[in-house]
């Protein structure tokens, strides 16, 4: 940099601060550690829904009731955050097990109802019956096939909705929609 025909050199120091999680989901009860890396400051923690996932000054995030919130950090005039599911015991343990199903086992449509091999729909099948809702009988139907089954009993949105009355949907994870 130069000022009136005088020379000065300017040290920026750059650094990329991050948040540990962007994103996660944990069963109702559980707690979730938060750190911040790339900064000295101390953040201000928030929650976007406390009655939801609740943040100590220390970003420790306890799940309170199931819904979904975003816990922020501030710091300096910046934020980061990480967007929270809180859900039930069960369907966190049948997220894992659709998670097992998908990273060990391989994917085969001709061998998708066999031990160690899935494809979409049996993947989705599986994973409930495991938490103990027969979809559709006892194979796995294919995606269309699961649509009519939720239609027939029930479970279905009764009206016709736009993709604007779809993005404020309450979904979480571990919801179908088809």
């Amino acid at each position: 940099l130069q000022i009136n025909g005088k020379e000065f050199i300017l040290h920026v120091n750059l650094e990329k601060v991050t948040i540990s999680q962007r994103g996660a989901v944990a069963a109702k009860g559980k707690k979730i550690q938060l750190k911040i890396k790339g900064t000295k400051e101390s953040p201000k923690w928030s929650s976007s829904n406390p009655k939801v996932a609740k943040v100590t000054s220390k970003g420790v995030v306890s799940c309170k009731r199931k819904g979904n919130a975003v816990i922020t950090a501030s710091f300096g005039g910046e934020k980061v955050g990480c967007a929270i599911s809180v859900i039930s015991a069960k369907k966190m343990k049948t997220i894992q097990y659709a998670k097992m199903i998908g990273t060990k086992w391989t994917y085969s449509q001709p061998k998708r109802m066999q031990k160690g091999y899935y494809d979409c729909s049996s993947l989705v099948w599986k994973s409930y019956c495991k938490m103990g809702k027969k979809i559709g009988g006892n194979y796995a139907p294919v995606a269309a096939d699961l649509a009519k089954w939720c239609k027939a009993h029930g479970k279905k949105i009764a009206k016709s909705y736009t993709r604007n009355h779809i993005q404020k949907m309450k979904l979480n994870p571990g919801d179908l929609m088809y």
